[in-house]
């Protein structure tokens, strides 16, 4: 499963993305977690945002997911002045 999110650059605030990365979790949670069927989830994080958030939170989200995480950083790449993680997100049954 992918996602592809991206914040308009004209919406001014803090937590766009934050809040999209929460609603798209709770969905993820509710179709493929909670129907005993928890998929690998594949995502490419900016670093200085959505790569430091999700890492930050890692604890947390496995607290609200009710599952253990282990994130496999697949690669990075550099484009332009960021630099993109490319990760994949496993659920641990057990």
């Amino acid at each position: 499963m992918s996602l592809i999110l991206a914040r308009d650059p004209e919406c001014k605030g803090a937590g766009v993305g934050v809040e999209l990365v929460d609603a798209f979790l709770e969905q993820y949670y509710k179709h493929y977690i909670a129907q005993g069927n928890p998929i690998a989830l594949f995502a490419e994080f900016r670093e200085t945002t959505s790569y430091k958030y999700v890492t930050r939170k890692l604890k947390s989200l496995e607290k609200a997911l009710g599952l253990k995480l282990e994130v496999e950083e697949l690669g990075t790449e550099d484009v332009g002045v960021d630099t993109m993680h490319r990760v994949a997100i496993k659920p641990i049954q057990g």
